[in-house]
């Protein structure tokens, strides 16, 4: 009489056939890691370098920020408002901001369907978002977030608090 397979190595791992590039029920490929953080990049590249042209005239001593500091500050506001604004308006379009776009990848719900602006807002980037300003904690939170997308399931930490996934789009 034989055994079977499974039990010639105890401590082998399991056996499974299930593939984590493909969402269970979705039917949609997980983006990789590499594109997540190429998109991450993009986004805050973008974000930035926006701040980096308000300030140049500072940076380049045209301009003196203690005179023009109203100025600085109101072109600074209104870029983050513009930018803000403009990744929501892709985000509830989309599920995608500029730089996801870029790299052709966009944030869905667990099971493939819409991810809302308010999920997106409230469940994904906020809570995350507020834990980072906290000194010495927000550091350790950012990294732990960021250090979990090495788990199988391609995933970080503000990805399980809303419940959602990013996919190639």
């Amino acid at each position: 009489m034989t055994r079977p397979d499974f039990f010639d190595n105890p401590y082998a791992a399991s056996q499974a056939s299930m593939d984590e590039s493909t969402v269970a029920g979705a039917g949609q490929e997980m983006a990789g890691r590499g594109m997540r953080w190429l998109a991450t990049i993009i986004d805050t590249v973008l974000m930035y370098g926006g701040l980096a042209i308000i300030f140049y005239p500072w940076l380049s001593k045209e301009a003196s920020l203690e005179s023009d500091a109203v100025k600085f500050g109101l072109l600074s506001f209104a870029w983050l408002i513009l930018w803000w604004g403009g990744n929501c308006w892709l985000i509830y379009r989309n599920g995608q901001t500029v730089g996801k776009k870029i790299c052709r990848i966009r944030v869905v719900r667990e099971d493939g369907s819409r991810c809302s602006l308010a999920r997106y807002v409230f469940m994904r980037a906020l809570p995350i978002g507020v834990v980072r300003w906290i000194p010495y904690l927000g550091g350790l939170a950012a990294f732990i977030d960021a250090v979990m997308i090495f788990r199988g399931n391609y995933r970080c930490a503000h990805d399980d608090m809303a419940g959602t996934i990013v996919v190639k789009a």
